[in-house]
């Protein structure tokens, strides 16, 4: 419940990102209150650069909201430094970003 309460109203200094294959199973409370965001597969060529400090795949800077190319290098170092496994994988689906977080930290 104290889960439900905090996805229907989260307080305004908290993003949260729920990640689904299935957004018809989600409730229509918590879909009034998202933002549905569409990423397309990346590409095999892009895939050995998006660690990389500063690396994006999109180079045409026509989206609406432009990153600095720093979140993935900052997840990478931070998974580096505990330790954990971590990869991605793309598809024609779409891209798939994983970690193994170890069973004794859980």
């Amino acid at each position: 419940n104290c889960l439900l309460k905090t996805l229907e109203e989260p307080p305004e200094y908290i993003t949260i990102i729920l990640i689904c294959t299935n957004e018809g199973n989600l409730l229509s409370t918590i879909k009034s209150r998202c933002t549905r965001m569409q990423f397309e597969p990346i590409k095999d060529e892009d895939l050995k650069y998006i660690w990389d400090k500063y690396y994006k795949t999109d180079k045409s800077y026509h989206r609406v909201t432009v990153g600095t190319g720093l979140g993935l290098s900052i997840v990478k170092n931070l998974l580096d430094l505990h330790g954990f496994k971590y990869g991605v994988k793309t598809s024609k689906k779409g891209t798939n970003f994983y970690f193994d977080i170890p069973k004794e930290l859980e």
